[in-house]
């Protein structure tokens, strides 16, 4: 289990430089808008992960105006303490730390310490396209299984060079079947094992889910999951010889793993089309807490679990449904950000006396 004790920030987005300091399990994390709640628990995450949980670019994580930023952290594992350091220099160039050792990758820096983000913007799970029910499968997996993360890094390659060479064969007649069967016999080596992962992993989840959403919303409301993918029904270098005509017409690869998708109903129908919004909030939070749990039972650091907004859209029962989930179920760091203060106290005092609450516009 990793427990966060403290963090230093300096330009990270609206921060010059922050001090924090957490003592207990549940750190609430209060102030109006605008003062940079949020961006607490972005900086908590991309420690975490090396990367921001709400923006793509490094160069929108740091200061405006400014040139580079940097986070510190201090972690409890057992008994050892470890020191993890995350640095944009002002050339562009990024530097990971653990215990002052330089990490040349990446992939070997992710993992050290999982955590889970639940925000609002999360909503784009369920009501917008499959590219984000993709992004969230492999932002898990890539932290359960790093051999999964290097078979994704090398199937995207891959497919890059696939799609280049496509273009290259529809405007030119020289044919490069060759170089094409190197290529959809290496997709179909990486993408073999990703979608083995996939089919196990997103079935524990699928149930996990369910678990979870009878429990907030206490009834099943007719709640279903599905894995969608190519691969269900057909191999993979089968749908590449055999759709050759179209991939060259369209210039790109239209079967793989990077058309898989979760499609999440409500009595049969999708659930972006029939559900309210509290439905749709008591979803999302069901999936994400089963992200938590998924992590949780295959790798050996309990996650962070990271909330930000959460009373919005939700009634008093299910709120109260989802403190005692996390205080009374959950054995792990937890970080809340919310603008009422009283509010927040209310909640928590009705589960635990083992948090404290640190209102940022005072630091």
């Amino acid at each position: 289990m990793s427990i966060l004790q403290h963090i230093h920030l300096v330009q990270f987005k609206n921060h010059l430089q922050k001090t924090l300091d957490f003592e207990k399990r549940i750190t609430g994390i209060i102030g109006t808008n605008g003062v940079g709640k949020t961006n607490i628990l972005d900086a908590i995450y991309y420690l975490c992960s090396s990367r921001s949980y709400f923006s793509k670019s490094d160069k929108l994580v740091q200061n405006f105006n400014l040139q580079g930023f940097r986070v510190d952290g201090r972690f409890q594992q057992q008994d050892n303490i470890l020191e993890a350091k995350c640095i944009l220099r002002e050339d562009g160039k990024k530097e990971l730390y653990l215990n002052q050792d330089l990490v040349k990758k990446a992939s070997d820096y992710i993992g050290f310490a999982n955590c889970v983000m639940i925000a609002p913007d999360d909503i784009a799970l369920i009501n917008e396209g499959s590219e984000n029910r993709r992004k969230f499968i492999d932002t898990v997996l890539c932290q359960m299984d790093k051999q999964y993360l290097q078979n994704l890094q090398q199937y995207n390659k891959i497919l890059q060079q696939r799609n280049a060479l496509l273009k290259t064969m529809w405007e030119s007649p020289v044919k490069e079947n060759t170089l094409l069967d190197i290529y959809n016999r290496q997709l179909c080596n990486h993408g073999a094992y990703i979608f083995k992962v996939r089919q196990a992993k997103i079935a524990i989840l699928q149930e996990k889910i369910l678990e979870n959403y009878l429990y907030l919303a206490n009834q099943s409301d007719a709640i279903a999951v599905q894995y969608e993918s190519q691969l269900l029904e057909h191999d993979l270098l089968h749908l590449l010889e055999n759709n050759l005509q179209k991939d060259l017409f369209t210039q790109r690869t239209n079967y793989g793993i990077h058309k898989d998708d979760l499609l999440f109903l409500m009595d049969q129908v999708q659930l972006k089309n029939v559900a309210s919004q509290g439905q749709k909030k008591s979803f999302l939070l069901a999936l994400k807490l089963a992200e938590y749990a998924l992590l949780q039972s295959e790798t050996t650091s309990t996650p962070i679990l990271l909330l930000d907004d959460i009373f919005e859209r939700l009634d008093d029962q299910r709120i109260s449904r989802l403190f005692t989930y996390i205080t009374k179920e959950l054995h792990c760091q937890v970080f809340i950000s919310d603008t009422n203060r009283k509010r927040l106290e209310q909640h928590l005092q009705a589960c635990t006396n083992d948090y404290s609450i640190i209102d940022i516009s005072d630091v």
